[in-house]
């Protein structure tokens, strides 16, 4: 599967995504073989998990592209 990252500057195919915070600011992180890309920022952890249980969601119906939602 492949994500449009928020600003849709990014097209990225995902071996791992993660939550992150910083500055109480907190974004979904996805990395590829070697680095790691911020592609949503959100206003809670809960936000976040939200997103990542619609991305799984994509995953489980086949989908092939992912765009992040804006906040």
């Amino acid at each position: 599967m492949y994500i449009r990252s928020q600003d849709k500057k990014e097209l990225i195919e995902f071996s791992r995504l993660s939550i992150e915070c910083s500055n109480n600011n907190y974004y979904i992180s996805a990395s590829d073989i070697s680095t790691y890309h911020s592609i949503g920022d959100y206003k809670s952890k809960e936000r976040c998990i939200a997103v990542l249980d619609e991305i799984q969601h994509s995953l489980e119906i086949g989908d092939i592209i992912f765009e992040m939602p804006k906040e």
